[in-house]
């Protein structure tokens, strides 16, 4: 999957196990995206940042559409009632320059 240049943004793997590494100028909305299949339950979501914490954030479509973003180690939670594919994806800020990690968390919590 990495590295990957995806609107003016090198992705790579970070300095830590998990973490995704960000650099450059971003031309357009975009970001390295990874489907994955995921049981019925309550979900926490985070993204611990180190450096460019406002313009490089951890992101999850979940099945209706509904988009939950995190960065800097805020949690956000859902709930799947039933089996589903969620897309979640690491995401840079359109018209900003980053050079910041990220590591996405995804914890089943019931």
């Amino acid at each position: 999957m990495l590295p990957k240049t995806i609107n003016g943004v090198v992705y790579t793997t970070g300095p830590t196990p998990g973490s995704i590494h960000a650099t450059g100028t971003v031309t357009d909305w975009g970001g390295v995206n990874q489907t994955i299949q995921l049981e019925a339950g309550e979900y926490s979501f985070a993204g611990t940042s180190s450096g460019d914490v406002k313009n490089l954030y951890a992101q999850a479509i979940l099945p209706d559409g509904t988009t939950v973003n995190t960065s800097n180690g805020d949690q956000v939670s859902f709930t799947l009632t039933e089996p589903a594919t969620v897309t979640l994806s690491v995401v840079a800020r359109n018209g900003t320059t980053v050079d910041a990690d990220i590591t996405p968390i995804l914890t089943k919590t019931k």
